[in-house]
């Protein structure tokens, strides 16, 4: 794992949503995903949206990402409105999704190639990823070699190799075990540090957006709308048995409590009940009490 480093220069792009709503076509006619989202994102920040199932965080990220369109409002990425996917924007999911017949080097370099960069250009890029996430020496491996940990990183220099201001990520940690999920959180922070790139994370962890965001969106759900903005004003780098990121991830949690109750009783009989705040099992019948 390498160390922290000093933030780089601001590369990444400004990214602003103007009273987005988001419709899909249901049973009754119309469902109302997102309402009325009005946000505006720094250039270089690292953003995290948080929120229950349902709330529109992917959703969200795929607006900005030019993979759907707005049903009402605008979405803005420097200025200028977004009309559909580019190579200014890039996503990463939770799965890593690389080409098992490639090898690590080619997967990386595919976006280049559907680009039509010239070849002279590939390779010295592809390099530069892949340093980045310190998996060079692995650059001919074939992807069934590679633990989970490394194919994200793979994921990641695939992401960044098309030089975008805007990295977008759905919950692409979700998956690992704490350990790989540690490093990982070490190693996103130093590339985002040292490229000043616009990181907008989508995450169900708290801690998890405690550990690496500048700010932390709180998404309301049904329809999906901002409840909270939390500023995260706590140094780098930061550690999930810190003091703070412990009291910062209490409070956070509390804004959630009350929508992650609504989900539940929407999807749940009416003997659910929300546990206490740190407590295990959420039934007055004592149903995963314990666990």
């Amino acid at each position: 794992m390498s160390g922290p480093v000093a933030r780089g220069p601001i590369s990444g792009a400004s990214v602003s949503l103007r009273g987005v709503r988001k419709d899909f076509p249901s049973r009754g006619g119309v469902s109302t995903t997102l309402e009325a989202v009005d946000l505006e994102i720094k250039a270089g920040e690292f953003l995290c949206l948080l929120g229950p199932s349902g709330c529109g965080k992917s959703t969200l990220l795929n607006l900005i990402a030019g993979l759907d369109r707005p049903s009402g409002g605008a979405v803005l990425v420097n200025g200028g409105e977004v009309q559909g996917p580019g190579p200014d924007r890039t996503v990463m999911f939770q799965d890593p999704a690389l080409y098992p017949w490639l090898s690590l080097r080619q997967n990386v370099a595919f976006p280049l190639e559907l680009q039509g960069v010239a070849a002279s250009e590939i390779g010295p890029r592809v390099e530069r990823a892949l340093r980045m996430v310190h998996l060079w020496r692995f650059a001919d491996a074939p992807i069934h070699t590679l633990s989970g940990g490394m194919k994200q990183r793979g994921a990641l220099a695939r992401s960044l190799v098309s030089e975008p201001g805007t990295l977008l990520m759905d919950e692409p940690f979700a998956a690992l075990d704490a350990q790989t999920r540690d490093v990982l959180y070490s190693e996103l922070e130093n590339v985002w540090l040292s490229t000043g790139k616009t990181v907008i994370f989508v995450t169900h962890n708290v801690r998890e957006a405690v550990r690496l965001g500048d700010r932390i969106v709180v998404l309301a759900t049904r329809p999906g709308r901002i409840r909270k903005v939390i500023e995260v004003d706590l140094p780098r780098p930061r550690a999930d048995a810190e003091r703070n990121v412990s009291l910062l991830s209490a409070v956070v949690m509390n804004e959630l409590r009350d929508e992650i109750a609504r989900v539940q009783r929407e999807e749940a009989d009416d003997a659910w009940e929300m546990g206490p705040p740190g407590g295990a099992g959420g039934h007055r019948f004592g149903m995963g009490g314990g666990l």
